[in-house]
Formats: structure tokens, C-alpha cells, sequence
């Protein structure tokens, strides 16, 4: 299982210059500690691809939201 800022990429084949850049958001609270909320991911792939994605994750007593976005573009 990958783990990370750009988990949502592994195992992917990747045959030009790319480059990716991933992060993630996390809330702080002096009782429940660190809440991890959602992370998001870009690639660019030489010579022209584009891709974004982002997942949000909320967990609290009563309820869990959840969500995933993403897409591509291909400009040539």
C-alpha cells in the first residue's frame, strides 16, 4: 500500500519528464489531536498533460463525509 502526498500515483508508468506536486491538510485541536481532512495531487507530463485530483476525508463521532475529485486535460 503507498502511503504519502502523491500515494494517489503509484504505480504508475511515467515516460517523459514529469513533474508532480501533492499535499495534505490537516486540523489541529488541543482534544482530538490531529485530524487529517484532505489531500490533493498535480502532475504535469511532458509535453503537454495535465492532471489534478483531491480527496477529503472528514471523520467525527456521528458522521464521516467523504469525497474525490479529478481530471485531466490533454491540450494538443
Amino acid at each position: 500500500m503507498a502511503t504519502g502526498d502523491l500515494s494517489p500515483l503509484a504505480g504508475r508508468w511515467l515516460d517523459s519528464f514529469t513533474i508532480a506536486v501533492g499535499g495534505d491538510a490537516h486540523l489541529t485541536t488541543p482534544l482530538a489531536g490531529d485530524i487529517p481532512l484532505a489531500n490533493a495531487w498535480l502532475i504535469y507530463e511532458a509535453s503537454d498533460y495535465f492532471e489534478i485530483g483531491a480527496h477529503f476525508d472528514f471523520k467525527a463521532i456521528l458522521i464521516e463525509v467523504k469525497g474525490d475529485a479529478g481530471g485531466w486535460i490533454l491540450p494538443s
